[in-house]
């Protein structure tokens, strides 16, 4: 059975816990690194918008990168779910139900950039699509299913064998 929207959701809302707890993280220690910069005895403040403008640059960009990685190495993982979607026990499979790859987990984190410009139709529309699929599933072929259902398609497929 595909995931039904409501778990879809409230995973999500987990993960963004995830999510932002690695997001403060980064900020406090940017801001650490900020008024390290600040105590140097050269005269940088003549260099401080520069300076403003790259920290928080340089935070965007590595918090960018976390975030693809903690979503697409875990998706891709033997775990095929991120925190939050193990928690409400949905897994991450392609068309076929087989794990993902870590390219296919990218262009799906990625294509979450297509649901959220959609005002979020892109999200809501897993609650009306034949396999319960967002944009970005639709997108990077890919489907959020319940745990229990693959077991038991995985020990169907033991048996006949």
């Amino acid at each position: 059975m595909y995931a039904r929207f409501w778990k879809r959701a409230v995973a999500a809302l987990l993960d963004l816990l995830v999510v932002a707890s690695i997001h403060q993280v980064i900020g406090i220690l940017t801001t650490f690194a900020w008024y390290w910069c600040l105590r140097d005895p050269y005269d940088i403040y003549e260099y401080l918008d520069e300076l403003i403008v790259l920290f928080n640059v340089s935070r965007m960009v590595l918090m960018a990168v976390l975030f693809w990685h903690y979503f697409a190495i875990m998706e891709s993982s033997k775990f095929q779910a991120t925190f939050g979607k193990m928690a409400m026990g949905l897994r991450v499979v392609d068309q076929g139900g087989q794990k993902i790859t870590f390219h296919r987990a990218t262009a799906r984190f990625w294509s979450k950039s297509f649901s959220a410009i959609t005002v979020l139709i892109g999200w809501f529309m897993a609650g009306f699509t034949k396999k319960k699929q967002a944009l970005h599933d639709i997108a990077a072929g890919t489907c959020l299913m319940e745990e229990e259902v693959l077991k038991a398609r995985q020990v169907e497929a033991a048996a006949a064998v």
